[in-house]
């Protein structure tokens, strides 16, 4: 994790390889009305306006062992032609400010899919808040 005190940001990246075809695993993550499916943390998903695409707005609750219940989150970007999905977060009960997550999905070998996410926020009042993907 990288963390600069004077601008105030941190973030972090995971990356998953998945021996699986890359059109299986981006059906899969590209469902923001879905996040269950893939993410363990989540306990419950509802859309609160919008389809699905970009610029939906859902709220995820999660499970109770993390330091937050729910969070309200948008889809800022959706693209199934270089599979990768934008979501900021734009609410909920954490202290995540200005909190952004890019997943993308790309084949690193014949077989293996790779999911790789990157994700960033402010520090709220100089705390650093864990970020989990």
């Amino acid at each position: 994790m990288k963390t600069s005190q004077k601008q105030h940001v941190c973030g972090s990246t995971s990356v998953q390889t998945i021996n699986a075809p890359l059109p299986l695993v981006w059906s899969i993550v590209r469902r923001f009305d879905n996040p269950k499916t893939y993410k363990q943390f989540v306990k419950t998903c509802e859309l609160r306006s919008g389809d699905g695409g970009k610029g939906s707005v859902r709220e995820v609750t999660v499970v109770s062992d993390l330091p937050a219940s729910f969070s309200l989150e948008r889809l800022d970007e959706l693209d199934d032609e270089s599979h990768v999905m934008v979501i900021s977060i734009i609410g909920g009960d954490h202290r995540l400010v200005n909190y952004r997550s890019k997943t993308m999905v790309f084949v690193a070998a014949e077989e293996e899919t790779v999911v790789a996410g990157a994700e960033g926020e402010k520090i709220h009042r100089g705390q650093l808040t864990p970020v989990k993907f």
